[in-house]
């Protein structure tokens, strides 16, 4: 849904078909995370999944005039066995729990359409995380953590390799 909140009032809707929703493959944390918007620095995405995909998390990229879906990827990884996901320019992180001693476990690059699995600690103090969204302009994380917005500074790094 894209809404005016000046004149309180929805501008444009789109379904997202075959997306699965009333908690069919919510985040391990449970809530009503069938279908997670995002954006970055290359554009707006949503990430889902259906029953065709068994459960699989499902990133889109949307066209944020239309809402119409540009591309799709499915990456694989179960969506019930992440605790959270958020997106950094074209990539998406998937940390392993919502609860103390989480890892960002496994990264879905769209820009290849590859994945790894990764094991970066992440720092959970409040202990139950039921929200996590990248704001590209600030590069922080933003995370809503036991009844607190905990903060993360993120600094990107370039990684160059050479041959030799």
């Amino acid at each position: 849904v894209q809404y005016h909140f000046r004149s309180r009032s929805v501008l444009l809707q789109r379904s997202l078909s075959g997306a699965g929703y009333n908690n069919t493959f919510p985040y391990s944390w449970g809530g009503s995370s069938d279908i997670d918007l995002m954006a970055d620095e290359t554009g707006l995405w949503v990430v889902y999944t259906s029953i065709p995909n068994a459960g699989n998390i499902m990133v889109s990229r949307l066209d944020p005039g239309s809402l119409d879906v540009l591309q799709s990827w499915d990456t694989g990884f179960p969506k019930r066995s992440a605790g959270e996901a958020f997106m950094i320019c074209g990539t998406l992180y998937v940390t392993n729990s919502h609860l103390a001693g989480a890892k960002v476990h496994f990264a879905y690059n769209t820009n290849t359409s590859t994945y790894e699995y990764t094991d970066i600690p992440f720092h959970n103090q409040y202990s139950h995380i039921s929200m996590m969204d990248y704001n590209p302009r600030e590069r922080a994380l933003y995370t809503w953590n036991n009844g607190h917005q905990v903060l993360y500074n993120v600094t990107l790094f370039h990684v160059i390799q050479s041959d030799g």
